[in-house]
């Protein structure tokens, strides 16, 4: 699909629409898809219907493209102009330390906040889970799971928020959410 020029942007992730007529790209405009379709009755919408707690979760998107830059660039060096990166491992794990010690934990510090343990365990202070709770599951997971080399594998345990987001996430019943529609 890169080859034939099939993927707007040369890159993953993509999603094709059940009817077969559209390629949708990059991974916030993906997640609003999924969660402005998921507004059936039977379950919780992932996107909310207010316009502020729909900005709310907007700015946790971007938060996380914040909190992931230097990750994907570290990852990715060459896609963004730092291709000497390559040649330069020990400049990677320099880097790495850096993100792991002072530049995650501030981001993480902010997204902490979003949580407000009275309302739910939810970022952006919502009663339900929403498409920030799924992107920023995963983006945690990898840190827990060590898929960034050189990255603290327990950034989140300072964080008790984003602890309790994280195990009510995988508690949630996989009938919590219907991608059916």
């Amino acid at each position: 699909m890169k080859v034939s020029g099939e993927l707007p942007f040369g890159q993953v992730p993509a999603l094709r629409t059940t009817d077969g007529k559209n390629l949708l790209v990059q991974s916030a405009a993906i997640y609003r898809f999924i969660g402005k379709h998921n507004s059936s009755k039977k379950t919780a919408s992932l996107y909310p219907q207010d316009f502020v707690d729909a900005a709310k979760v907007d700015a946790i998107l971007d938060q996380d493209n914040d909190l992931a830059m230097g990750l994907t660039i570290s990852t990715y060096p060459s896609r963004f102009g730092f291709g000497f990166l390559e040649k330069s491992p020990e400049n990677v794990k320099d880097i790495r330390k850096s993100l792991s010690d002072e530049i995650l934990p501030r981001h993480l510090a902010s997204i902490e906040r979003t949580i407000e343990p009275n309302i739910g365990p939810w970022l952006g202070g919502q009663q339900n889970p929403t498409i920030a709770d799924f992107a920023l599951f995963y983006r945690f997971e990898s840190f827990e799971a060590g898929s960034y080399v050189d990255v603290n594998m327990n950034l989140l345990k300072p964080y008790p928020n984003i602890c309790a987001m994280m195990k009510a996430f995988h508690d949630l019943p996989s009938s919590a959410v219907d991608f059916s529609q």
